[in-house]
């Protein structure tokens, strides 16, 4: 993956209102439903934050089969806004970007696809409200943890606090909190997490308790390590502080039974008291779960209770 392209939360929404009604005439027909042609729909550079991942590519690619065999579906249509480009009245895509690429590619392949229903979203909604759209619509294919942390700084750079983010998208303040810091994130790391490389849980940590820059590094370390033991995601337990508390409790057995020979030993008392008696404790310790262990197991076993 080389420096990959990202949605940039520094996208601003700035379309002029055009005249709705001019579009409307154009496109209307008997039954009083708006259909245009695919060819005339603008599509703005930048507002879209889909990341174009191999799960994304199969979900349109499903797309464009069902147009394929059943065409496109009148009761599913695009949103769009009445912009003014150039002196203009043009139909920017707001709500449908994914159904619109789908279109294109049937139609490459021979389903011919000339005209999608749509529905105007009113002039008087705001860069705000065509930010919050981007979350709000996507109920067909939710955006990604990464995909929404674009859309979250994009609204805070408006203006929004994060209450009122919260009160208009539902999303619960922590995971806003959560979303801030995956968007601060620099861009090899965003690229990782946005196509599922490093989980959105790893990044977090990782930017929490080390800064953007040194949690980059570390998730690219964590990641060879996924890849080297077979996974595709680079997760916590790819971290080295987990990979040491796994040997460590895989050794666990081994370490008791080497501590119980150095207790045994004639050498044992010639250690400090201070040695001794940590030695004694951690023991006791160990001793003491694997007792609990015992008894908690024993107590779920169907025979014990017989």
């Amino acid at each position: 993956m080389n420096n990959p392209a990202l949605p940039s939360a520094d996208h601003e929404t700035n379309l002029i209102g055009g005249n709705i009604k001019a579009i409307k005439n154009a496109y209307k027909r008997s039954d009083a439903m708006y259909f245009i042609d695919v060819k005339d729909i603008v599509v703005m550079g930048g507002y879209n934050v889909r990341v174009e991942t191999e799960s994304y590519q199969a979900h349109l690619m499903s797309i464009v089969d069902s147009l394929l065999s059943d065409g496109f579906h009148v009761d599913s249509p695009l949103a769009v806004y009445p912009a003014n480009i150039d002196g203009v009245d043009k139909p920017v895509l707001i709500r449908g970007h994914t159904r619109l690429k789908a279109v294109l590619l049937a139609n490459e392949a021979g389903a011919n696809i000339q005209t999608v229903p749509v529905v105007f979203k009113p002039k008087s909604n705001s860069p705000t409200d065509l930010d919050l759209d981007l979350i709000n619509s996507n109920n067909g294919r939710n955006l990604t943890p990464y995909e929404t942390s674009v859309v979250i700084k994009r609204l805070m750079t408006q203006g929004l606090e994060p209450k009122e983010i919260m009160q208009k998208t539902g999303i619960s303040l922590p995971y806003i909190d959560t979303l801030v810091t995956l968007a601060s994130a620099p861009h090899r790391l965003a690229a990782l997490v946005a196509h599922d490389e490093v989980s959105t849980s790893l990044a977090v940590d990782l930017i929490r308790k080390y800064g953007p820059v040194t949690a980059q590094r570390m998730a690219i370390d964590a990641l060879e390590r996924a890849k080297n033991a077979g996974h595709k995601q680079a997760t916590v337990r790819n971290l080295p502080e987990a990979q040491f508390k796994r040997a460590v409790k895989k050794a666990a057995p081994q370490l008791f039974v080497v501590g119980e020979a150095v207790m045994n030993d004639p050498g044992f008392a010639g250690l400090s008291d201070q040695t001794r008696a940590e030695l004694m404790k951690l023991m006791q310790q160990i001793q003491g779960n694997g007792e609990s262990a015992s008894t908690s197991d024993a107590g779920n076993n169907p025979e014990d209770a017989e």
